[in-house]
């Protein structure tokens, strides 16, 4: 242990002074939920006004096609002849020339 643990273990616990109960008890508590989720409204504007600017940002440096995004093109290669889909392909291709329908 640290001093301070030390010191602190050896502080006496003291009692509050009995008149704070009845100021503690009759405090309003507040139960309403603007006041719980909204303590600092002018947090909550600029928050919401720093989003607008990066949306409008975004907007206005995104693609010029109306935020439809390109999709890059990719060319299917043929498989190769060792390749498994090659082999399945290979077989579906024989079995269907041998049982005619």
């Amino acid at each position: 242990m640290n001093d301070f643990e030390d010191r602190l273990r050896r502080t006496s616990l003291r009692m509050p002074p009995p008149e704070w109960r009845d100021e503690v008890l009759a405090a309003p508590v507040h139960r309403n939920w603007r006041a719980e989720l909204w303590p600092s409204l002018s947090a909550w504007a600029a928050l919401a006004a720093v989003w607008l600017v990066l949306l409008a940002i975004e907007r206005l440096t995104g693609p010029p096609d109306g935020g439809q995004e390109r999709r890059p093109s990719v060319a299917i290669e043929p498989a190769s002849s060792d390749s498994l889909l090659a082999y399945h392909a290979a077989l579906n291709s024989t079995n269907t020339h041998n049982h005619p329908h």
